[in-house]
């Protein structure tokens, strides 16, 4: 019912939300199989409307399932054309800053990961983003170019977790067991990962025995 729905929407009003609302039903097999070739077809036409969502489901769908004929730095100029008409877009702000820490490794990216992360975080301060704040405890713990900052690094974990996102869990146990030895504490935060269905809290716990 709902794909009839939007079919109506998108076909009378060419309505770029209905467009990308089918695109999702595509994309996440609402409809019993994935079609990622339907999906990316009413992303573009969202897109094609000057829909931020449009650009940015393009990015993520792209980049979820590795289309080798789509590089990254496509990934990124869909990214950057969602910023370009809405600055703000904490997602496109956090993938981008997560590319520039995983994917496009260097010492100037790695300053470009920061940028975009901070700006995620800034954008709303009382109801921050729970991946950003972990994906930028990642940039102080998985630091490259400077110093680990593990203290800096587990403030935004802790403040991750208690958004309730298991890999900020799961990376304060992993704070906790390699760097202060605290094997009790590190399991305590392992077993909450588990608990919230974190498949690598499964490996983590099992080296705890």
């Amino acid at each position: 019912k709902a794909k009839h729905y939007y079919e109506l929407a998108a076909q009378k009003h060419y309505n770029s939300f209905a467009l990308c609302k089918l695109g999702n039903i595509y994309s996440k097999g609402k409809l019993g199989k994935i079609n990622y070739e339907k999906s990316i077809k009413y992303y573009k036409k969202a897109a094609k409307l000057g829909y931020e969502n449009g650009y940015y489901s393009l990015a993520t769908i792209y980049y979820q399932i590795n289309d080798n004929q789509v590089n990254i730095d496509k990934i990124i100029k869909y990214l950057e054309k969602t910023l370009e008409i809405n600055a703000n877009h904490i997602d496109s702000l956090n993938l981008l800053g997560y590319i520039y820490l995983n994917e496009r490794i260097s010492s100037e990216n790695h300053e470009k990961a920061k940028r975009y992360f901070s700006k995620s975080l800034s954008n709303d301060p009382t109801n921050q983003d729970k991946y950003a704040l972990c994906n930028y405890g990642d940039y102080y713990y998985y630091a490259q170019y400077e110093a680990k900052d593990i203290p800096k690094a587990t403030q935004y974990y802790m403040q991750s977790s208690e958004k309730g996102y298991s890999d900020g869990t799961l990376k304060l146990g992993i704070i906790q067991k390699n760097h202060f030895h605290k094997y009790s504490l590190a399991k305590t935060y392992f077993e909450k990962a588990a608990q919230e269905n974190n498949i690598d809290s499964y490996y983590y716990l099992g080296k705890t025995y």
